[in-house]
């Protein structure tokens, strides 16, 4: 297992997206919060299972997943640019991962035992995508034994209502700042900073 930091500096050299699309709400995990997620999982030995990262955009935590050792690594995007860049990065950085192309809304997957998952869902701010955190967390609802991801700061009462409909449990709750770059016209500095949740979810 590697420690926190020597996640985080491998995964300095995940490249981000060329054209970040706005109705998708992409933008990059930065590499110290990503080795934060997947070091928790390390320790709780939630990575000895098939890990899957929902919307894993250019991969950094489903690399992250399998440089710190995760029993398999698939990952689900639906932007071909995306993908691309993430097989390119897991190339350099030397992992496998099976990567599929598909929406989380009809999950193109066939699982066989509950798995891992990893993501950092759109928090569905986008008026054309608005509800789109709910979809990703049905899906995982749907194969998980144990889920992280990353939401909008203030979602908690939403989390712990959909997840005990969902037969699970918060365990795990900590507050990180993104940091979100200047990737559209509109935005007015080069870089923001943005509170957010990550959730430790079992699931029934």
């Amino acid at each position: 297992m590697l420690s926190r930091r020597e996640l985080a500096v491998k995964l300095e050299q995940v490249a981000g997206f060329d054209e970040p699309r706005l109705e998708l709400e992409q933008y990059t995990t930065t590499p110290e919060i990503a080795a934060s997620i997947i070091h928790e999982a390390s320790l709780r030995d939630d990575l000895g299972r098939q890990v899957v990262d929902l919307g894993s955009g250019t991969g950094m935590l489903a690399i992250g997943a399998a440089l710190d050792g995760a029993r398999g690594v698939c990952a689900v995007e639906m932007d071909h640019q995306a993908i691309a860049i993430a097989v390119a990065n897991a190339r350099h950085l030397g992992v496998r991962i099976d990567w599929v192309i598909g929406d989380v809304r009809n999950l193109p997957l066939c699982v066989d035992q509950p798995v891992t998952v990893i993501m950092n869902p759109p928090f569905g701010a986008q008026l054309t995508h608005r509800g789109a955190d709910r979809a990703f967390l049905r899906a995982t609802a749907s194969i998980a034994a144990v889920s992280y991801s990353i939401h909008n700061a203030g979602s908690r009462s939403f989390i712990e209502a959909f997840v005990d409909d969902h037969d699970g449990v918060v365990t795990h709750a900590f507050e990180v700042d993104l940091e979100l770059p200047r990737q559209h016209d509109f935005h007015r500095v080069p870089k923001k900073q943005q509170q957010a949740e990550v959730y430790r979810i079992e699931w029934g």
